[in-house]
């Protein structure tokens, strides 16, 4: 049984190119490693002190998914979980009906799975994050369940995670309706990604104002510097006064992140949140406003 951590330290590669051999030998609860020549010692412990492997009585199937498509909607609610211990409700990935959510509470990403599951699951994020390195198979995920386990199989791989206890809010609500939303521009995500980089360079809150009229132009200030620029938009349906209001530049950025389709973004009045669109991928994210 060893440590993985330092494990991995002594066996990663220098490079993608270095295909150099790893050893070990254990003797007396302590593990020789070499590699590259280079000999190291990790203290072990008994093989018996690892944890019993989750036994597959009780299980019942959830789901069988190309494993493509639930790794890019975990891969794009995920930056929305919330890392906050005190809010163990916010902290995971829902995955309930056909989507999968995920809020802090400053902003919100939804993703369509492939299909609808039977019983909504809260994982943890860290369980949602493996489950996404896990996912690069080409092939089928199998999910299955009992009461309070999910196990997820993907190719070699095998994961077994705790769901979480606690229960996640209805975060539709939190959704705003593009009815009430008059402004809705039409943007490559490319150009608000690149954009968003910009804004990053010049202020380390991230924040930057929004001003929409026939153009939409992006603009932020700090004791460093100050930046504008006008942000090239497929079409723009805000008509009357300006509509001048603030967002954080990360949000914005994972909003539109993982699809180069071109994504739809709907805003209301000035204090009111951004809703984000991918009409063809199912994908849906809300960022609240800042003020700037």
């Amino acid at each position: 049984c060893l440590p993985l951590k330092p494990l991995l330290a002594l066996a990663k590669p220098e490079s993608r190119k270095d295909t150099g051999l790893v050893s070990i030998d254990v003797a007396d609860l302590t593990a020789t490693i070499l590699v590259d020549g280079v000999t190291s010692k990790l203290p072990t412990l008994p093989a018996e002190d690892f944890p019993e492997v989750m036994s597959a009585d009780g299980l019942s199937l959830v789901a069988l998914w190309p494993a493509k498509d639930l790794h890019d909607a975990l891969a794009y609610v995920l930056p929305a979980a919330n890392d906050d211990v005190t809010r163990p409700h916010l902290c995971g990935v829902n995955l309930s009906d056909n989507r999968a959510k995920a809020t802090d509470g400053h902003r919100l990403h939804i993703a369509t799975l492939p299909t609808a599951i039977p019983e909504g699951m809260f994982l943890s994020t860290d369980a949602a994050s493996t489950l996404v390195h896990m996912l690069f198979d080409d092939g089928q995920v199998i999910l299955a369940r009992t009461e309070n386990t999910l196990r997820a199989r993907c190719g070699a791989w095998t994961l077994d995670a705790k769901l979480k206890t606690e229960t996640f809010p209805d975060v539709d609500q939190a959704v705003p309706s593009v009815k009430t939303m008059p402004t809705r521009l039409e943007v490559e995500p490319q150009a608000v990604r690149k954009a968003m980089a910009r804004i990053g360079k010049i202020t380390r809150r991230g924040c930057f104002k929004m001003t929409v009229n026939g153009v939409v132009t992006l603009s932020a200030d700090s004791d460093e510097g100050s930046t504008e620029f006008v942000l090239p938009t497929v079409s723009n349906t805000h008509v009357g006064s300006d509509l001048v209001t603030g967002f954080n530049a990360v949000y914005l950025a994972e909003a539109v992140n993982g699809s180069d389709e071109t994504a739809e973004i709907h805003l209301g009045g000035v204090l009111d949140p951004m809703r984000v669109d991918f009409c063809g991928t199912g994908r849906t994210a809300v960022v609240m406003p800042v003020r700037v």
